[in-house]
């Protein structure tokens, strides 16, 4: 997702061969913290999910990510 030019955050979505899908490498620019960046993202994600059928998603977050 960019903003004003800049990178504003990315997220990533893995379907694993064992059928386990993840979002994986969700990433907020510091900058744009608090603005609904990473909400867009996890949206932009379920809905790619769901357009391929993938009903569950996983997440492993450390407590740095929280």
């Amino acid at each position: 997702m960019a903003e004003d030019n800049r990178l504003a955050g990315f997220a990533n979505l893995i379907s694993a061969s064992e059928g386990r899908s993840e979002l994986d490498l969700l990433y907020i620019d510091p900058d744009f913290s608090g603005r609904g960046v990473a909400r867009t993202l996890i949206i932009a994600i379920e809905d790619e999910a769901l357009a391929r059928g993938i009903a569950d998603l996983w997440v492993d977050a450390s407590i740095p990510a929280t």
